[in-house]
């Protein structure tokens, strides 16, 4: 609960306003109450509540009408209603949830059937708040993705998208709806006096559905992280001359408290003087990703590895730069799918199967270079990154990225 939350409680009886607020204030709630719809109406535009309760039967305008008008405005839609009245036939709820009601109280009221309600609504309210967010920010990259033409395969890269959030946000909201559920019937039961389910066992499906919750929606949110990633912003970045080793060195120390709870160890073999005019954050990106591939993947059950980082001047215009380890490398049926958005050989074990996808966007688009790997059975992995000596320009990187 969130001592922020602000409830509309809308009844023309001053004594269940009293009611309802006192026991709302007693669960760390803030209350506003009003006596009609019109002045409901007006509260609700002067401060946007986070929950509404909300009588049906009112003199002037019934709280259906109020409740219609609410989710006919498009800034106020989302506010979540219950109503709460005397009556408690099925035609009456069914109106209720008709108008757009998402509950129905009954009275006389009941502290913990209503906190539990309230509680339920705000819970869901802020969970839908989060997935609106998530959604527009990903709708935005989307937009940010179309206008630099960083991906040929947009539609593929749509079509993962959605097929990745949605089992984890559907598994999110249907565990939710679960709780709702026990939560609901655990408060009749309650409040009826009828024999109910035992407390330890409601508190365990509670708190085995929320740790579910939290799960799924913590992969949706490093999922929509690593999409965030893919729309790394040119502008903010300018081309500057580099030292290579320093660069690599960088990545290698950032990486630090990874690689040390391993026994793996990455060397650096790369000239001090070897120097080229790039992006050092996108090419960091890189590093980091083919670095992070090798630790997760290549030494996936080994103990021990060994990660080396070389480079060396191909022409007056052209470095390589090697990342190789010496892991269990690449089955020869996935060697060409490496690079796919989405494709992981670690489906359910935490990988979004973006991160050499990201490195190969970042090194043929806005590097101006190529990425390619290479597994020979038993020689462990090696990635070659091909860079000029001098990047492209924003513009010219801009098209690179299209035709990659």
């Amino acid at each position: 609960m969130n001592l922020s939350d602000n409830i509309l409680i809308v009844d023309d009886n001053p004594s269940n306003l009293q009611v309802l607020g006192s026991m709302l204030q007693t669960g760390g709630y803030k209350v506003r109450p009003a006596l009609t719809g019109e002045l409901a109406l007006r509260a609700i535009a002067a401060e946007k509540p986070d929950l509404i309760l909300l009588d049906i039967c009112m003199p002037g305008m019934d709280g259906y009408e109020v409740c219609k008008r609410i989710k006919a405005a498009e800034d106020l839609k989302d506010i979540p209603v219950i109503f709460i009245s005397a009556l408690n036939e099925i035609e009456d709820k069914l109106s209720a949830f008709h108008a757009g009601g998402v509950d129905y109280i009954t009275k006389p009221f009941q502290l913990d059937e209503v906190l539990a309600r309230v509680r339920t609504q705000m819970e869901l309210s802020r969970t839908r708040a989060s997935l609106a967010a998530s959604n527009a920010q990903l709708r935005e990259l989307m937009e940010q993705l179309v206008q630099s033409e960083k991906l040929k395969s947009l539609g593929s890269l749509a079509a993962g998208v959605a097929h990745e959030l949605n089992t984890p946000v559907g598994n999110s909201l249907l565990m939710a709806d679960t709780i709702h559920t026990l939560v609901h019937e655990f408060a009749a039961a309650k409040a009826s006096g009828a024999p109910g389910p035992e407390i330890d066992e409601f508190l365990a499906h509670c708190l085995e559905g929320s740790a579910l919750i939290l799960r799924n929606l913590d992969r949706a949110s490093r999922l929509i992280n690593s999409l965030k990633e893919v729309s790394v912003d040119r502008a903010s970045e300018r081309r500057r001359l580099i030292h290579l080793r320093n660069t690599v060195a960088d990545v290698v120390a950032l990486l630090g408290s990874m690689i040390n709870k391993t026994s793996h160890a990455v060397i650096i073999d790369i000239d001090p003087d070897l120097v080229l005019e790039t992006y050092p954050g996108h090419l960091e990106q890189i590093l980091d990703n083919l670095i992070q591939n090798a630790i997760i993947h290549g030494f996936a059950g080994t103990p021990s590895g060994t990660i080396r980082v070389s480079a060396q001047r191909v022409t007056d215009e052209r470095i390589t730069l090697l990342v190789a380890d010496n892991g269990q490398g690449i089955a020869p049926e996935n060697l060409n799918r490496v690079f796919d958005p989405f494709y992981t050989t670690r489906l359910g074990q935490g990988g979004s199967g973006l991160g050499l996808h990201i490195a190969y966007t970042l090194a043929c688009g806005i590097l101006g270079g190529n990425l390619s790997v290479s597994s020979p059975p038993g020689g462990g992995t090696q990635f070659t990154l091909t860079l000029p000596q001098s990047g492209p320009s924003a513009g010219a990187s801009a098209n690179a990225g299209s035709s990659a």
